[in-house]
């Protein structure tokens, strides 16, 4: 167990694939459990919940009035849905 500056959430998933653990919340802190060093911070808007795809790493967050922000392995090439 770690207490990681700047990473917190009441959902915190673990993605396989990437290897990183993503806390959700606004900004999402992407974090290295290796090292339980933040990668970096994704603005998500108002959220709390965070799901991942394994097989893909695409990382899906549910937000307040848009839908689902679907966020791949750069923020530069987020995509959004409706879903």
């Amino acid at each position: 167990m770690a207490t990681i500056a700047g990473a917190s959430g009441d959902e915190i998933w673990f993605n396989s694939g990437d290897e990183r653990v993503y806390f959700g919340t606004d900004p999402m802190a992407v974090v290295d459990p290796e090292t339980n060093d933040v990668v970096t911070f994704i603005s998500t808007g108002p959220t709390h919940s965070v799901a991942a795809d394994s097989e893909n790493n695409h990382i899906f967050v549910p937000v307040t009035d848009v839908g689902v922000k679907v966020f791949t392995e750069s923020e530069d090439q987020e995509e959004e849905s409706d879903r």
